[in-house]
């Protein structure tokens, strides 16, 4: 409730979830309800993190897909350079009560961001909760499959969105769509070699990256 208030959002999660609830009883299948979670926000305990999660992957939860975040602090150098929108949280992140503790090894780091942490949680360990719910999810079969997995789903199979957000994981037929990611990789592959003109050598010898390829290729050369 603290982090409610602080950020000035949404009501008690109790009324929240009843409303949810209601609008499954009364509409059924015939809509989908969706939501997004940032976990980390100003205030928000790790007590009140793992309850999320827990209500996320019981059966008492409405919602027919849902996704989870980190939250994501930019690094002052990336604000700096940006031209569009920068909201008073991206400007004064350090005033919410956010420290960056400089970290890079980290598996969660990505590039422009800060691994941060405050009084209450930090960004590893967010993160690593965020994993764990979305193995636990595929793992039980039985659940829905999320949203930003059906939207790769329908990247690949070119299957309406509205049918990919009402099957379990189980109905997903897995094996066909690690084929259709190797298709398509090769089919992008190929069109960007077209678009380059360059001739197809990765085959001919053993180059551990792409951009070693290039480095070695006339085209990079005379670029």
């Amino acid at each position: 409730m603290k982090t409610v208030l602080f950020i000035g959002k949404g009501g008690s999660r109790e009324r929240l979830i009843d409303t949810l609830k209601f609008i499954k009883n009364k509409y059924g299948n015939s809509i989908n309800q969706t939501g997004s979670f940032i976990f980390g926000l100003p205030k928000e305990s790790v007590q009140s993190l793992k309850q999320t999660a827990e209500w996320l992957l019981s059966d008492d939860n409405p919602l027919d897909t849902w996704d989870c975040f980190p939250l994501i602090i930019r690094d002052s150098n990336v604000i700096n350079a940006t031209n569009g929108f920068i909201s008073d949280f991206d400007r004064n992140w350090k005033n919410y009560g956010y420290i960056d503790t400089g970290e890079t090894s980290s598996k969660y780091y990505k590039e422009g961001t800060i691994v941060w942490k405050n009084q209450y949680t930090d960004y590893n360990y967010v993160s690593s909760l965020i994993e764990d719910i979305y193995r636990t999810s595929k793992e039980r079969k039985a659940d829905r499959v999320i949203g930003r997995i059906a939207m790769v789903i329908a990247s690949l199979t070119n299957e309406p969105i509205v049918d990919i957000f009402s099957k379990r994981f189980d109905e997903v037929d897995w094996h066909l769509l690690d084929k259709l990611k190797l298709q398509k990789t090769l089919e992008y592959k190929n069109k960007l070699f077209y678009h380059c003109n360059i001739p197809d050598l990765m085959r001919d010898k053993d180059y551990n990256t792409f951009s070693d390829f290039l480095k070695s290729s006339e085209y990079y050369r005379n670029a």
